[in-house]
């Protein structure tokens, strides 16, 4: 699963809105909250998007997507 808290921090510290990270990923808001709550995955192409748009790299992207409570 996803870390939901840290990625949401990193969209907070960002200031990125919800509605503009959904639509990047291709998806709709309603998806994308989905998979914030962890309800669903995200796919492997939505989390590259995501780590361009929020400037996320090595070690945050493997705690938010592939550590202990990440995806994979």
């Amino acid at each position: 699963m996803t870390n939901c808290k840290l990625l949401e921090d990193k969209i907070k510290q960002k200031g990125l809105k919800k509605g503009f990270l959904a639509e990047a990923i291709g998806v709709s808001r309603t998806t994308f909250c989905a998979q914030l709550q962890g309800k669903t995955e995200f796919k492997a192409s939505q989390i590259r998007v995501l780590c361009e748009c929020l400037d996320i790299d090595g070690e945050a992207m493997t705690a938010i997507f592939f550590g202990p409570d990440g995806a994979f």
